[in-house]
C-alpha cells in the first residue's frame, strides 16, 4: 500500500507542476504596455514608444528640444474629453525635471491655451473658455528644478511619494521628462570629492549605489552619469515608465561639420549612453523658412530632425509654431 501511496503522489506533485502559472490572456495583460501617445509627429510617426524605453532628444541650441518636451507635457496632461469637448489628451500625470532652472513655463501655457481653445472652437463652444481647462492641466504637471547632478541624483531618490501619488490618481502617471541632461558637464568633470558634509553625506544623498562612497573615491563624471542611470533604471522597473531626456549637443566644426551635417560628439558617459533606447537628433536649416502659416501659427524657420538611434537616413523638416511642432 505504502508503494501505491507514493506513487499517487509522485503523479499528483507532477500534475501540480505541469499546472500552467497563468493563461495567456493573464499574460498579455500584465506584460503589455500600451504606446505612449506624445502629440509630437516625430515620434508618434515614427515609433510606438513604451514604459521601459529611454528616448533622447539631442540638438544645439535652438533647435526646439526643450520645445519638444513641453509638447509631450501638454499632450500627456491634457484631458481626452471634458465638458463633451474633445481635446485629445490622456489626462495622465507628469514629472517634468528641468535640469538647467531655465523651464519658461509660459510656453508650455501657451501650447496648452492654444489647443484647448481650438478644440472648443471645433466642438462649436459659442464662448470658449480655456481657464477651467487650464487648471486642471496643470494640477497634472509637477515640476522639479535642479541645479545640479546632486540635486538631479536627490530628486530621482526621493522621487516616490510622488510618482506613487501620481500612479495612483485618475488618468495614472504618463511619463518621466528630464530636460537638458547633459548641462553640469562640465561641473561634473571637474568634481574631485564628495559633496560637503564628507563621504557620510555622499553615500546618503547617492542612497547606497556601489562604490560611489567609497572612502578616498572621486566623484568622477563616470560614477556620476553610473548613478543617475542607475537611479533611472530603478524607476523604470518599478513604473515601467517611458522617459525623454532632452540633451545638448557638442557640434564640431571645421571640415568635419563640412562634411556632416549631423555630426557630433556626446559628452555623456557609457552609462548613460548605455541606458538610452533611442536617439532623435535636432538641428537648424541654415535659416530656411517656411512659407505655409496655417494653423493659425504664423511662418517659421524650418528645423531637421534624424534619427540617430534606431538609426534611420531619412531626414524630417519641421518647423515650430505656438501650438509647438509641425511637420513641414
Amino acid at each position: 500500500m505504502e508503494g501505491v501511496n507514493e506513487g499517487s503522489d509522485a503523479e499528483e506533485e507532477a500534475r501540480r507542476f505541469l499546472q500552467p502559472d497563468e493563461t495567456a490572456g493573464q499574460l498579455l495583460a500584465r506584460t503589455y504596455v500600451e504606446p505612449l501617445h506624445t502629440g509630437l509627429p516625430l515620434i508618434d510617426r515614427f515609433l510606438a514608444f513604451r514604459g521601459g524605453q529611454v528616448l533622447e532628444v539631442a540638438s544645439a541650441a535652438g533647435a526646439g528640444r526643450t520645445t519638444a518636451l513641453l509638447q509631450v507635457a501638454a499632450t500627456c496632461i491634457l484631458p481626452q474629453v471634458a465638458g463633451g469637448v474633445t481635446f485629445g489628451g490622456k489626462g495622465a500625470g507628469v514629472l517634468f525635471l528641468d535640469l538647467d532652472a531655465k523651464l519658461d513655463l509660459v510656453r508650455l501655457l501657451e501650447m496648452l491655451d492654444t489647443r484647448i481653445f481650438a478644440a472648443q472652437q471645433a466642438a462649436g463652444v459659442l464662448e470658449p473658455d480655456t481657464m477651467p481647462v487650464l487648471a486642471d492641466c496643470l494640477s497634472r504637471f509637477h515640476l522639479v528644478r535642479c541645479h545640479g547632478s546632486f540635486e538631479m541624483l536627490a530628486a530621482l531618490c526621493s522621487a516616490q511619494p510622488t510618482l506613487d501619488a501620481l500612479a495612483a490618481a485618475p488618468g495614472g502617471l504618463a511619463c518621466l521628462l528630464l530636460d537638458n541632461v547633459a548641462t553640469h558637464y562640465y561641473l561634473d568633470r571637474s568634481a574631485r570629492g564628495p559633496p560637503s558634509g564628507g563621504i557620510g553625506a555622499a553615500s546618503s544623498l547617492f542612497g547606497g549605489v556601489p562604490d560611489l562612497a567609497r572612502e578616498g573615491a572621486p566623484l568622477t563624471l563616470f560614477r556620476v552619469h553610473a548613478a543617475l542611470a542607475a537611479e533611472l533604471r530603478a524607476l523604470q522597473r518599478r513604473y515601467r515608465l517611458p522617459i525623454i531626456a532632452s540633451k545638448h549637443l557638442v557640434l564640431p566644426g571645421g571640415r568635419e561639420a563640412d562634411k556632416d551635417g549631423w555630426a557630433h560628439r556626446d559628452p555623456m558617459m557609457k552609462p548613460w549612453q548605455d541606458l538610452v533606447t533611442h536617439r532623435l537628433l535636432l538641428r537648424s536649416d541654415g535659416g530656411s523658412r517656411s512659407s505655409n502659416s496655417g494653423g493659425g501659427g504664423r511662418a517659421g524657420v524650418v528645423r531637421l530632425a534624424k534619427w540617430h538611434a534606431p538609426e534611420d537616413p531619412a531626414v524630417i523638416r519641421f518647423e515650430i509654431r505656438s501650438e509647438g511642432i509641425l511637420l513641414s
